[in-house]
Order: structure tokens, then C-alpha cells, then sequence
């Protein structure tokens, strides 16, 4: 490498710096003569103030612990000088070899993980609300001022909370727009849980076969986030009939993996055909905990990593 001489020429002495020049003799110093310092010493003593975050780099060869615990002590003036000796021979060097050693770190990456993205959101959501703005202005629908605070200080299903943190992180994009879709057709706020009906059927689908398939889709869905079998719990109508419910409903649960007796859930109707689908955490059936994980993770699916 090309350097330069005190004469302005060039060398390719492979000691050379700008400190002190190609075949320079004794204390010859450049920048001390420049600078119209008697010595090296002076400078480095007096006027330089890097040396300290020069030094940190040499931290692996146990320099810092040399020079930083002085500090506290006493006057630095002698460890100093020898810092910068070790500098000027080390690092100032104009030479690729003692250079290669300063490589700068790679950029950490900025991108969040889609839990910290949902929880942005919720904070986001939380703040603007508290701000005063109109709930139903901020908050997607389905989802009430009291859900998302619970989402942050939970009353019930503490743990609940921390497990579908964790899930968000399991979930692919493509896993986020179905439980996206599964959420908007077939959750319900009051009671909350996961409702499969035929009413709740898209136009021109099989109901008989649609609510299966989607209720399958989502069990192993949840499963697929660490979840267990035993973490859901099913619900029927108290009044249907439970031989007409097991047989359009028991191979199915089967199929994914849920071998459990349904809990009742009062109301008039018979229909066989309906169940209900929610997380059992910490002896709380259910929660809206779920509403609050899944609308959540739908905006955050539509706005993006940030």
C-alpha cells in the first residue's frame, strides 16, 4: 500500500504510518512535529482524547483492563503512553494485516418478530385509546376497550396470555390469514368462543361439510402453536341431542387429534349440528383472550412487518 513520506513522497514500507515516516529514526514523530509538540509523549499525554475508546477496541487482548481500571486509581499518564505505543503499532499502522481484526459488526436487523408486531399493535391500540379517542374509532370490531386492557393485566388466563405470545412466532403468513378468516366467520363475543354453525356458512358452501373442515382446520391450527389437546374445551347445545352431535361431530374431532366430552351451553336450540370451540387456561373455559390474539394478529398481517 502506497504511503506517505514526511517528504510527501510515497512508500511501500510496510511499517510506515503517518505517526512516524518510512526509515524515521529515534523519537521522529509526524504528527508531533506537526502539531509543534516536543514529543510523542506530549501529545498523546495532552491533546488526544481517543485513546480511551481506541483502547476499548483492544478489549480481547486484555488492554482495557489495563488502562480503564487505572482510571479510578490515579493519573493516567503512563498507561496512557503505552496505550497509545500498543495503538500506533497495532491499529494505526497503515497495513491491511492489523486492520482486518476491526471488521464492523453486521447491522442488527430492525425487522420485529410478529409477537413484538402484535404487541406494538395492542400498545398502539391501548394508547390511543386512553388518549381519548372513541373506542369503536381505534379497536377492529369484535374486539371492546376491556379485552385489549386484559390483554395487558389479565384478570383470568395468565398464562393463557404468554402462550399465545409465544404462538404468534409459530404462525406463517398464510396460517395468520386463515385463522384471520376462521376468527371474522365464526367467533362470537358473548360467550367468547369459536361458534360453528351452518348460519355462519358462506353462501354456496356445504354447511354440513364447511363447518367440519373449518373447525378441523382450526384445531390443528392451534396445535400446530404448541398447544394440546387437552387445552381445548367443545361446547354443544345443552338441548341438542348428544348422539345426533356425536355422530356428525366425533370422527371429526378425532381426525384432529381431540378425543373430549363437549361442555353444555345453554340456549333453546336442538341443532346437533353446531360446536363450540374455546381454550381451557388455568380452569377459565373462556376468555377473550382469543379475540384480542387473533384481530390482533389479522391488522398486523395487513399493515406488515415494521
Amino acid at each position: 500500500m502506497a504511503l506517505i513520506r514526511l517528504d510527501g513522497q510515497f512508500s511501500a514500507g510496510g511499517n510506515s504510518s503517518l505517526i512516524k515516516p518510512f526509515n524515521a529514526a529515534g523519537d521522529f514523530f509526524v504528527i508531533p512535529r506537526l502539531l509543534g509538540h516536543s514529543s510523542l509523549q506530549v501529545s498523546l499525554t495532552h491533546y488526544t482524547h481517543t485513546l480511551d475508546i481506541v483502547a476499548a477496541l483492544f478489549q480481547g487482548n486484555g488492554l482495557i483492563k489495563e488502562v480503564l481500571a487505572d482510571r479510578d486509581i490515579g493519573p493516567l499518564i503512563h498507561k496512557r503512553f503505552q496505550a497509545g505505543l500498543q495503538v500506533r503499532e497495532s491499529a494505526l499502522v497503515w497495513s491491511p494485516e492489523p486492520l482486518a481484526k476491526f471488521k464492523p459488526e453486521a447491522k442488527l436487523s430492525t425487522v420485529l418478530s410478529r409477537s413484538q408486531h402484535l404487541n406494538k399493535i395492542l400498545l398502539n391500540w391501548l394508547a390511543r385509546c386512553r388518549g381519548g379517542e372513541p373506542a369503536d374509532a381505534v379497536l377492529p370490531k369484535g374486539m371492546t376497550f376491556g379485552a385489549l386492557k386484559n390483554w395487558f393485566s389479565p384478570r383470568q388466563a395468565v398464562k393463557l396470555q404468554d402462550r399465545l405470545n409465544s404462538a404468534s412466532d409459530q404462525l406463517t403468513d398464510d396460517d395468520v390469514d386463515l385463522l384471520s378468516r376462521l376468527g371474522t366467520q365464526y367467533w362470537q363475543a358473548s360467550p367468547p368462543m369459536f361458534w360453528f354453525s351452518e348460519a355462519r356458512c358462506h353462501a354456496g358452501d356445504d354447511p354440513a361439510v364447511a363447518i367440519v373442515n373449518d373447525a378441523v382446520a382450526l384445531i390443528n391450527l392451534i396445535l400446530k402453536c404448541g398447544f394440546s389437546p387437552y387445552d381445548f374445551v367443545t361446547w354443544r347445545y345443552a338441548k341438542a341431542d348428544e348422539k345426533s352431535h356425536k355422530q356428525i361431530w366425533s370422527s371429526a374431532l378425532a381426525k384432529a387429534g381431540l378425543i373430549i366430552e363437549p361442555n353444555l351451553r345453554g340456549g333453546r336450540s336442538d341443532n346437533a349440528k353446531c360446536l363450540g370451540i374455546s381454550l381451557n387456561a388455568g380452569n377459565v373455559k373462556r376468555t377473550e383472550l382469543l379475540s384480542v390474539w387473533w384481530l390482533g394478529l389479522s391488522q398486523g398481517l395487513s399493515e406488515g412487518p415494521k
